[in-house]
C-alpha cells in the first residue's frame, strides 16, 4: 500500500495541517569542511556541513537548477543574496542532517567543462559526491539522499534512478513533462504574468518552437543561420562585431548540441516512476517556469503509477520558483524586486519530512 500525501499549504499557518515549524539554531550547531572529490578526471570542490553532534549522520546533497552556480547557488549576475543552496544546508545541518553542496563542473574551484556537460553529465557528478559521501564514517552510508531545484529536480530524478542506494529524493519546483513541453508553457505563462499582449506571446512562442525543432533535429546550420537572422532583425538586440557574433554562435551550437537538447527531450516521470526511495515534491503556486497546471498531475501520476511506496506531494501557496516571500504575479521580471530568501515554510516543511524519514544522531 501507498503511504502518500498530496497537499496543499497556504504560506501561513502551517500548524494547522500537523506541520511543526523547526527553528535552525545558529551556526555554532554545526561545522563546516571544504571537500573535494572527483568524478573520472574532474575534481568537485565543495563544503559539507556536519552537525555538531556525534556521528554518524544522515546526509544530503544539494543540486543546483539550470546555469552555471557555485555551491552556494549563486549564479553570477542574478540576485545579490540568493543563494538557495546555503539556505538549505544552514536550514538543515543544524536539526542534524549533514549537507554536501559543491561547485558545478567548471565553476569555483571545480574543474571540467560546464557549456559541453548535459543533465546526465551533471547526474554523474551528483553520484560521485554520493560515493565520497559513503567513505566516511561520520555518515551514514544508508542514509544519504538528494534534493534538487528546478533542474536540480531533473538531475535528482536521473541519478536516483540509477543508484539504488540513494535514500530519499527531494523535488523542489521540478518539471513532470518534457523540457519542451516545460518551455512552451513557461513562454506563455511568463509572457502572461508581466502583461504581454497575444500578438506578442504568439510571436516569442513562434520563434521559441522554431528554434527547439532546430535543435532536437540536429539542424545546426540552420540554427545558426535563424539565430543571424533574428540578431539582425531585431534592433532591440545589441548588434555585435562580426568577431562577437561569430563566437556567441558557437557557444550557443555547444549549448544547444549538449545541455539543451538533453533537456527538451527528457521527461523525468519516467525515471520518478523507477525510484523506489521515499519522494517529497514541493511546487510553488505562482510558478510561472514550472506551472502547477502543467507539471503537478503529470508528476503525481508518475508517482501513483511507479514503485515507491512513499511520496508526498505539496503545492506552497503565495510564492514563486525561487520560493520568495511577497510574491505577487510570479514573473521572472519580479524576482529581483523581492527579498532574496526563502519563505520560512519551505524549510520547515523539508526539515519535518526529513525528520520522519532519517534518524539522526
Amino acid at each position: 500500500m501507498k503511504h502518500k500525501h498530496i497537499i496543499t499549504l497556504c504560506t501561513v499557518g502551517l500548524m494547522l495541517f500537523g506541520v511543526t515549524t523547526l527553528q535552525a539554531q545558529d551556526t555554532a550547531a554545526y561545522h563546516s569542511e571544504d571537500v573535494t572529490f572527483t568524478n573520472g578526471d574532474i575534481t568537485l570542490a565543495g563544503t559539507l556541513t556536519l552537525p555538531a553532534t556525534s556521528g554518524p549522520h544522515p546526509a544530503v546533497i544539494v543540486i543546483s537548477g539550470s546555469g552555471e552556480q557555485d555551491r552556494n547557488g549563486k549564479v553570477e549576475g542574478f540576485i545579490a543574496g540568493y543563494e538557495p543552496s546555503r539556505f538549505l544546508a544552514e536550514g538543515l545541518t543544524p536539526v542534524g542532517v549533514a549537507v554536501l553542496r559543491f561547485d558545478e563542473r567548471g565553476i569555483g574551484e571545480s574543474t571540467g567543462d560546464h557549456p559541453s556537460s548535459s543533465t546526465a553529465d551533471f547526474a554523474g557528478d551528483v553520484l560521485a559526491a554520493f560515493d565520497y559521501l559513503t567513505t566516511r564514517d561520520d555518515i551514514d552510508d544508508e542514509q544519504i539522499g538528494l534534493i534538487g531545484h528546478s533542474e536540480g529536480s531533473n538531475i535528482v530524478a536521473y541519478a536516483a534512478a540509477r543508484h539504488e542506494q540513494v535514500a530519499f529524493a527531494i523535488s523542489l519546483a521540478g518539471q513532470g513533462v518534457s523540457g519542451y513541453d516545460v518551455l512552451v508553457e513557461q513562454t506563455v505563462a511568463g509572457a502572461t504574468a508581466r502583461g504581454a499582449t497575444q500578438a506578442e506571446i504568439d510571436e516569442a512562442l513562434a520563434i521559441g518552437i522554431m528554434e527547439w525543432d532546430m535543435v532536437l533535429a540536429e539542424d545546426w546550420a540552420g540554427l545558426e543561420a535563424y539565430t543571424r537572422e533574428l540578431i539582425a532583425t531585431y534592433p532591440k538586440i545589441l548588434q555585435p562585431d562580426e568577431a562577437t557574433l561569430d563566437e556567441m554562435i558557437e557557444q550557443q551550437e555547444v549549448f544547444a548540441q549538449n545541455w539543451f537538447r538533453f533537456f527538451l527531450s527528457y521527461n523525468p516521470t519516467e525515471d520518478w516512476q523507477r525510484i523506489e526511495k521515499p519522494v517529497l515534491v514541493i511546487f510553488a503556486e505562482l510558478d510561472t517556469q514550472i506551472t502547477v497546471a502543467q507539471n503537478l498531475e503529470p508528476f503525481t501520476e508518475a508517482l501513483e503509477n511507479g514503485v515507491t511506496t512513499d511520496y508526498t506531494v505539496i503545492t506552497l501557496e503565495n510564492t514563486n520558483h525561487l520560493f520568495q516571500l511577497n510574491v505577487e504575479t510570479g514573473a521572472p521580471t519580479e524576482y529581483k524586486s523581492l527579498e532574496p530568501s526563502f519563505t520560512p515554510e519551505l524549510m520547515s516543511l523539508i526539515q519535518s519530512w526529513l525528520l520522519e524519514h532519517v534518524t539522526v544522531a
